[in-house]
């Protein structure tokens, strides 16, 4: 296994002359720093080649891996990073075929493969990096969004113990009855485009996401700088359906702690319904977001992720105090309001 660091990399491409009419004399780009603290570089024993991006120096008692959705990138989860720092080390990945990371099959089985190898690998690696001894198991919290979301349920290591998943927007059923509508979807969409600013109105016009800065964010992630769309779903159409079958079943009946986030209580499937009246899930409604709920209200998200994790005492400043479910929240330990986050996000 080797790392790479971001400026060990070869240069990329040099951008594809435009016509004068589309060029842009302001990058509406927002650099990956204003989020994360570094954006690295992982080697397979195949010498393929993975993105992630940091919050943080080092792992601490806790960590948050955050997967994003398809066709977005590590870059989805940038200001939930930023919103949610005190609380762990964070990493956001890119998938295979997505975002910085290398190509190849994009069926569940692969990705279950590369994130097995992966999350422990760069755990380690930070775990390192003020000369620490080995650490036998790390302890993680799992969030993901859509494809994201059924991925972390299938993370299974001996060197991992997951504490909790965070599910965003995905449940098995609703998920496998959007199939035909996504294919319509992707059919129609642009594999490139004149200009960076065309993808964020385009973005918003068709409400992918709702919030102009989270696609700003992204926008190195999406697009090549020959200003092609770096993933291209309709070439794994073949694994869709692989993506999402068993979810439900390894979500509900996972022993960990769990969490989901709907943008509506109508996104839940009747697994998920008996589940949450069971008390076996907790679900929380994000409303005013459409699906990346994380990019859409990502205050709202935060406040609901760190008042959830620092009640079970899920974070690095938390994991050493003894537990007391019979005792609220001390004042101490209440998330923060979300105009204090607001401004961590921005």
């Amino acid at each position: 296994m080797t790392t790479l660091d971001e400026d060990e990399l070869p240069p990329s491409a040099p951008l594809t002359p435009k016509p004068k009419a589309e060029q842009e004399t302001v990058d509406p780009s927002i650099p990956y720093s204003n989020y994360f603290t570094s954006k690295n570089f992982i080697e397979n024993e195949a010498g393929e080649k993975f993105c992630y991006y940091a919050r943080g120096q080092e792992y601490r008692n806790v960590a948050i891996v955050c997967i994003h959705g398809a066709g977005f990138s590590g870059l989805s989860f940038a200001q939930f990073a930023a919103g949610m720092a005190d609380d762990a080390f964070i990493i956001s990945v890119d998938l295979r075929g997505h975002g910085f990371s290398c190509d190849g099959e994009m069926s569940a089985q692969q990705f279950k493969t590369d994130l097995n190898w992966m999350i422990p690998a760069v755990l380690q690696k930070h775990s390192q990096q003020q000369d620490q001894f080995k650490i036998d198991q790390f302890k993680i919290v799992l969030v993901g969004h859509s494809l994201g979301g059924s991925l972390i349920t299938l993370v299974q290591s001996p060197v991992i113990e997951v504490l909790c998943y965070v599910l965003i927007d995905i449940t098995e059923h609703t998920a496998l009855a959007s199939l035909p509508n996504m294919l319509d979807i992707l059919k129609r969409k642009p594999q490139q485009y004149p200009t960076k600013s065309e993808l964020v109105q385009t973005y918003l016009r068709q409400r992918t996401l709702t919030s102009q800065k989270a696609i700003r964010i992204q926008l190195d992630g999406l697009l090549t700088n020959t200003l092609k769309v770096r993933n291209s779903l309709l070439n794994s159409q073949n694994h869709w359906r692989g993506w999402f079958e068993g979810l439900n079943d390894r979500f509900i009946s996972s022993p960990a702690w769990k969490l989901l986030l709907v943008s509506s209580l109508e996104k839940l499937d009747r697994d998920h319904e008996i589940a949450m009246m069971q008390g076996k899930i907790a679900v929380e409604v994000v409303p005013g977001a459409v699906h990346n709920l994380h990019e859409d209200q990502v205050e709202k998200v935060v406040l609901i992720v760190q008042e959830y994790l620092r009640k079970l005492h899920f974070t690095q400043n938390l994991m050493t105090v003894p537990m007391d479910f019979k005792r609220g929240l001390i004042f101490e330990e209440k998330p923060d309001e979300l105009e204090m986050i607001k401004r961590k996000v921005e």
